[in-house]
């Protein structure tokens, strides 16, 4: 995806933010629009943040939240038996995850691209 520099830096600020955040879910994690400066309006084009419905704010979308994970070296999947989101290593072929909800342990092969989890 092409940035300019300066909406590059914004989008690696909110990556920081987001994964000390925990991972939030993307939908209700809101990002003021203070926050994205005068990139905001170019990160909303390239389909990274949209406009929160139920907040005068942003959040990130389902793409900027791909972005924010490949950039980290991560992928999400989904636990077989609640399908609550886990974030794993990419390009490991037994990429170990745990459910932080309900325990599950299980292996993914994250070396396939593109990686399509194989629950939901």
């Amino acid at each position: 995806m092409d940035l300019s520099a300066g909406a590059q830096k914004v989008m690696e600020e909110v990556r920081e933010r987001f994964a000390a955040a925990g991972f939030p879910n993307p939908w209700t994690w809101p990002i003021s629009a203070a926050d994205l400066g005068d990139d905001a309006d170019e990160l909303v084009r390239s389909g990274l943040v949209a406009p929160m419905e139920s907040r005068p704010c942003l959040r990130l979308t389902e793409v900027g939240r791909a972005w924010v994970l490949e950039s980290r070296g991560l992928v999400v999947v989904f636990c077989p038996k609640c399908s609550t989101d886990v974030f794993i290593p990419r390009a490991q072929r037994e990429a170990r995850a745990v459910c932080p909800v309900c325990g599950v342990r299980w292996t993914e092969d994250t070396t396939v691209a593109p990686f399509v989890a194989r629950y939901r």
